[in-house]
């Protein structure tokens, strides 16, 4: 395969696939010791519509003998990059906050980041209000450069959507 298209290979594959392709990718991830590989592979597995194979995935990465605490942020943009992803994932940070602080104790802005990643295509004011709640429930400091341009990107996104959606919307349906 090209090296150019690899990367969409992947995704296609994962994409279109059945979970026994989703669960050869994995292993061919876990036996390799290819960094390159490792990291085309583990950016293709988030993209899967399988809800049971995106959840395997968010459990693997809490075992750092499956993947490193670094590329954590890999796995959680690959599936947040879908609704269905993102709301899963968000699911999972909010049962394993407290996991997810001690696994990133000694880097707080590496855990924002993760945070942010999963968070930051908020459309609704109900999301919003739920990850705010937890955020101050958790005593995540809200303040923060990480989060707080992360929350005003949200409450910008939900104006838009507020405001500019449905006239966008008819738009487009006028012109097909």
């Amino acid at each position: 395969i090209n090296p150019e298209i690899f990367s969409i290979v992947l995704k296609s594959a994962i994409k279109t696939g059945s979970s026994e392709i989703w669960k050869y990718l994995w292993d061919v991830y876990s036996e390799s010791t290819n960094p390159l590989l490792k990291t085309k592979i583990l950016l293709a597995l988030g993209h899967t519509p399988n809800s049971e194979d995106l959840s395997r995935l968010l459990v693997y990465a809490m075992d750092k003998d499956k993947i490193r605490t670094q590329d954590l942020s890999l796995v959680f943009s690959s599936v947040s990059d879908s609704v269905a992803g993102r709301l899963l994932a968000w699911r999972f940070i909010e049962l394993h906050w407290d996991e997810l602080t001690e696994r990133y104790k000694t880097s707080e802005v590496q855990l924002y980041s993760l945070l942010s990643i999963v968070i930051r295509e908020i459309i609704t004011q109900e999301e919003y209000d739920q990850v705010t709640d937890f955020l101050v429930k958790k005593h995540v400091p809200i303040n923060g450069q990480t989060i707080s341009n992360v929350l005003e990107f949200i409450r910008l996104h939900i104006f838009w959507m507020k405001t500019h959606f449905e006239p966008v919307s008819e738009w487009f349906q006028k012109h097909k």
